[in-house]
Formats: structure tokens, C-alpha cells, sequence
């Protein structure tokens, strides 16, 4: 059985949740913890999803090519064990080296970027970038305590353990993200 690459116990809980999760990187604090290592891929334009109470973790963008493991987008996605994720959540979407980040309290479930066009569709709308942002109960997140963290073509990029993805931004074939590809913005979080 591969071990748990990080794993923090506070309580039985985060104990019961290591056991299910073996050979997972593993966030725990107090009675909730997100599972991780889970990364979903997409083309150009295709809005990449987390499963049922996933949340967004980290990214991985393209520019014109497909950097990402072969694909245009990569998004790390991590299980809330103790919290949930509602849905349908809400789309939001930017263009070029703009930053887009979640409303308040929610965090990305979902990540489209494009390759070198506008490819993905918000609300009919053609973007750069665009995100799911939905509200996880369980945590709340802490807009008070984020940071935004550079990413280049084809790096997966994650957020630090105790943070979780609140925002994004993406690039066409040029470094338009303050002279990088991506930026993943990460917020700390609060168990409630």
C-alpha cells in the first residue's frame, strides 16, 4: 500500500479519512480534509469539471500547443471528506491576462482555457478563461489570506496544503499573466 505523502491528524476523523484515501496526498484539519492528486484533463475550450464534492486544488494551462499531459487544461481537483459541494455554482469568464477569481465564499469546481483563440464559452460569450465557482460547506474560505502564484506552459501547479483554488488566469499563445502563461490564485480556508 503506497503510503500518504502529507497527512496532519487532529482528530479520528482525519484517521478514518487517511485509511479510505491510502496513496493520496491527504489536507486534514479538524474533522474535514480534501483529498488531492486527482487531476482532470480537457482540449481547447472544453470546461474541465471536478466531481461531486471535488473542489479545485491547482492548474495546468497550454498556450497554442497542448503543454498539459497532451491537453489544453489541466485542473488538480481534492475530495471534501466531512463537507459537501452545492451546485450548479456560478460560470464566470475573462480575457487575456485578466485575473478572475471566485465570488466571495466560493471556490473553482470547474476550468475551461483556451489555446491560442478565445475558446471558451460563458454565458455565450467567448473567453480566454473561464471557471465554475461554487459554494463548499465545510469550510469557508478566507478571501482575507490569498496569494496568486505563477505558472508556465505545461507546469501543474497547486495550491500549498491548507489553500484551495479561488481563481485563474490564462493566456492565448502569448505570456499574458503578468509575463507567464497561468496564475492560479489560493486562498486559506476555515474549517467550520
Amino acid at each position: 500500500m503506497k503510503l500518504i505523502q502529507r497527512l496532519t491528524i487532529f482528530t479520528k476523523a482525519s484517521i478514518i479519512a487517511s485509511t479510505l484515501f491510502a496513496g493520496q496526498s491527504v489536507m486534514a484539519n479538524d474533522d474535514l480534509t480534501i483529498a488531492s492528486e486527482r487531476w482532470r484533463y480537457g482540449g481547447y475550450g472544453v470546461n474541465v469539471k471536478c466531481g461531486t464534492n471535488e473542489i479545485g486544488l491547482g492548474l495546468c494551462g497550454s498556450g497554442e500547443n497542448a503543454d498539459c499531459s497532451r491537453n489544453y487544461t489541466g485542473l488538480q481537483c481534492g475530495n471534501i471528506v466531512g463537507g459537501a459541494v452545492n451546485s450548479p455554482g456560478y460560470l464566470v469568464g475573462a480575457d487575456y491576462g485578466v485575473r478572475l477569481s471566485c465570488p466571495f465564499a466560493t471556490v473553482a469546481t470547474s476550468l475551461c482555457s483556451s489555446g491560442k483563440n478565445r475558446d471558451c464559452k460563458v454565458n455565450n460569450i467567448s473567453h480566454t478563461i473561464g471557471l465554475t465557482c461554487s459554494q463548499p460547506s465545510g469550510i469557508t474560505v478566507n478571501r482575507n489570506a490569498c496569494f496568486w502564484q505563477s505558472s508556465p506552459y505545461g507546469k501543474k501547479t497547486s495550491c500549498p496544503s491548507g489553500f484551495v483554488m479561488t481563481g485563474a488566469c490564462g493566456s492565448g499563445k502569448n505570456k499574458d499573466c503578468r509575463s507567464v502563461h497561468s496564475e492560479l490564485e489560493c486562498c486559506s480556508y476555515d474549517v467550520n
